[in-house]
């Protein structure tokens, strides 16, 4: 009886947040092969169906989907899912992201980012970061047709996607530069005893240099002009070490980036969507509105 209970109230949970998205689309970011592609010929894979994917693999045509909300605030968002740069977890950080953000009037955009394969791209590690910025322009581009502010579009990563946003908020040129940065349970550091080893080779490769591992190591590239970052990890993280977020929030507060960090004591890797929807997304919402970057709706 519990157990009918609780499916219930799920689907009807589902069915309240759908409401929110008036629109979704997929839009490619290029014309043509992507930048750095040495090839068309490999072929993308997914799990689950192209109208609900839950994980890709082997992207090599980079694209958005897009979350429209029925009251849309002006803010924007950008979510790189995670998956250890090998797939994307597209089902799990990004569309229930992307609904639970949409509730609140917050236009998201779900950034398919090529994932690094050193045999079919030329400097694979930079595939990603490009992406990213190639996203940024596309939607800044379109500011009035999603009716954003630009002064109020930031991204969020989880995992490796939360790699990338770091990555994105610390390199992005000026004009493509997000405006905040929501980090969950990233990686951050691609340095030895701090970094998540699958990660790290998939991006840089077996045998990285110490300059690859230097410019994608986030805790040592952080400037002023690094937005403002919101992190969130849990202490007992098997998968990536929360030292990471530690890093990353030291290397903030020392170059006066404005920053909050929530730790839990316990959840592992992963946790943050395993909580009921305002217990996650609150905390993120009220720092946003903290630096003037989220109106209440």
């Amino acid at each position: 009886m519990q157990t009918t209970i609780r499916a219930g109230v799920a689907a009807l949970l589902a069915t309240l947040l759908s409401l929110t998205v008036v629109a979704q689309s997929w839009e490619q970011l290029y014309n043509g092969r992507a930048p750095g592609n040495l090839t068309d010929t490999v072929s993308e894979k997914r799990n689950g169906t192209p109208e609900a994917p839950e994980l890709f693999r082997s992207v090599m045509t980079p694209m958005v989907q897009v979350f429209r909300p029925a009251k849309p605030n002006g803010t924007g968002i950008l979510i790189f899912p995670g998956g250890s740069y090998s797939v994307l977890v597209w089902k799990f950080e990004g569309i229930n992201t992307a609904r639970a953000l949409c509730e609140k009037g917050i236009t998201c955009f779900i950034v398919k980012y090529r994932l690094p394969d050193h045999r079919y791209q030329e400097h694979a590690e930079d595939v990603p970061l490009a992406d990213a910025v190639a996203a940024m322009r596309w939607v800044k581009a379109r500011s009035a047709e999603f009716q954003l502010d630009t002064n109020r579009i930031g991204c969020i990563g989880f995992s490796a996607g939360g790699h990338l946003a770091a990555t994105f908020a610390n390199l992005a040129p000026p004009d493509a530069r997000a405006k905040f940065a929501i980090l969950v349970y990233p990686v951050i550091s691609m340095q030895d005893g701090l970094t998540h080893a699958v990660s790290r080779q998939q991006l840089l490769g077996p045998n990285p240099s110490p300059a690859a591992e230097n410019r994608y190591s986030n805790e040592r590239q952080v400037t002023e002009n690094t937005p403002p970052c919101y992190i969130t990890h849990t202490q007992d993280d098997k998968v990536v070490p929360v030292e990471n977020s530690i890093r990353m929030y030291q290397a903030l507060t020392a170059h006066h980036v404005t920053a909050e960090m929530h730790l839990y004591p316990t959840g592992d890797h992963g946790f943050l969507l395993k909580l009921p929807i305002p217990e996650w997304r609150d905390p993120m919402l009220k720092w946003l509105q903290s630096i003037s970057y989220n109106k209440k709706n």
